[in-house]
């Protein structure tokens, strides 16, 4: 489960840009998922992703890939 608390409608719309652009699709490849519940409220500046999985093998092996997927993708120090 994924969940965000928005600090600003536009933070809230990132969010949602971001989810439909980069999780779903890279969710979606993951080995035992059955579904996934995309739910947002707007005005309440909340969002959560509910997924379902075969297994908890699976679950857990999706989780260790996303890890991996946030590490490569966090900016480090900049070169000297």
């Amino acid at each position: 489960m994924n969940r965000h608390l928005a600090r600003s409608p536009d933070d809230l719309e990132r969010w949602i840009t971001r989810a439909r652009e980069h999780v779903k699709p890279s969710v979606r490849q993951d080995p035992g998922l059955k579904t996934a519940y995309w739910l947002v409220d707007r005005e309440g500046g909340k969002a959560l992703i509910i997924t379902i999985w075969e297994s908890e093998e699976a679950m857990r092996a999706s989780e260790k890939r996303a890890r991996g997927v946030r590490r490569a993708h966090r900016p480090g120090p900049a070169p000297p």
